[in-house]
């Protein structure tokens, strides 16, 4: 009976302790779930406004271990952040919103919304501002001469004078409008509107004289008389090309008289505005940053036919 006894005790006493193991682990478990109790994350900010290029800067509070803490920037090209001693930074980079989610474990993420103000606009430097006008004493405009502008110099039916219209507008030829200036003090004076009708003629002589241009002139013009042109006609009119050429050139350019294409003007300077009198009328110019300066004069207010529809000139300095 001792042994047997014996037996079941040492059964029972490895009962009890098996039994009670259990037991003791569960209690365990309990405490270390109460020393991890969850510890909410609170930011100072949630939403952040600041223009591209600032920096904010949001507190992170009640959690000590910041080794657990993370961030994360949905769109890094609107904003960057960065932490340093319980400090989130949060720089701006271009405009537009973003999130920063901020994380850390036993916590539920935290949101800031960020919200970047476009940069301003770098302003455009400001252009150099001529301002002691007149710069020169002469001031030029060159008048690209048309095939309109042929068409009524020379009063010929365009349909009739086509390809000699073309001919003369092909030459590239240029009439050249002056305005001098005499200043009597530093926003006043007088100064003479111009167009140099004789240089003119001297130019379209010197493009006549070339060999070539003058034989396609002259096949054009027998071409509309219905002449036969061959070699002994073509060396005829070469013979004469210096006394056709000069007689040509005093056609287009008349009795000429350089008073007659002159205009007497006074002029006044409200900077950047220029004014010009003349015959009973002003007409008002704007003074560009470069000097330059535009002058429109209506077709009634020439002499002549040459520009019905008036021009628009733009006058720069004389180099």
């Amino acid at each position: 009976m001792k042994k047997k006894f014996g037996i079941f005790a040492l059964c029972m006493s490895l009962v009890l302790t098996a039994c009670s193991t259990p037991s003791f682990g569960s209690q365990r478990e309990e405490a270390e779930v109460e020393e991890e109790e969850e510890i909410s994350i609170e930011l100072s900010d949630k939403k952040v406004e600041l223009d591209a290029g600032e920096e904010f800067e949001v507190e992170i509070e009640n959690y000590d271990d910041l080794s657990k803490v993370s961030i994360e920037v949905e769109d890094e090209d609107i904003a960057e952040a960065d932490i340093d001693d319980e400090i989130i930074t949060i720089s701006g980079i271009s405009g537009g919103k973003t999130k920063i989610i901020v994380s850390a474990k036993g916590c539920d993420d935290v949101k800031i919304t960020v919200t970047v103000n476009e940069p301003e606009p770098e302003p455009e430097p400001e252009p150099e501002v001529v301002s002691d006008f007149p710069a020169a004493s002469r001031y030029v405009y060159d008048f690209d001469l048309t095939e309109d502008i042929w068409t009524e110099m020379m009063d010929m039916p365009e349909e009739e004078f086509a390809d000699v219209i073309k001919f003369f507008a092909g030459l590239n030829l240029s009439l050249e409008f002056y305005m001098e200036f005499s200043p009597s003090s530093d926003t006043e004076g007088t100064c003479v509107l111009s167009f140099d009708i004789g240089k003119f003629g001297k130019d379209l002589a010197a493009a006549l004289s070339d060999d070539d241009t003058f034989k396609q002139f002259i096949y054009l013009l027998a071409k509309l008389d219905g002449e036969e042109v061959d070699d002994d006609f073509i060396d005829m009119y070469m013979d004469l090309k210096d006394e056709l050429v000069e007689s040509l050139s005093e056609d287009v350019v008349g009795d000429y008289d350089m008073d007659d294409y002159m205009y007497n003007l006074t002029y006044k300077i409200d900077y950047p505005t220029l004014y010009l009198t003349g015959e009973g009328r002003e007409r008002e110019c704007t003074i560009c940053d470069d000097g330059t300066f535009t002058l429109r004069i209506d077709g009634e207010d020439f002499e002549n036919s040459y520009f019905v529809d008036g021009l628009t000139m733009i006058f720069a300095p004389e180099k």
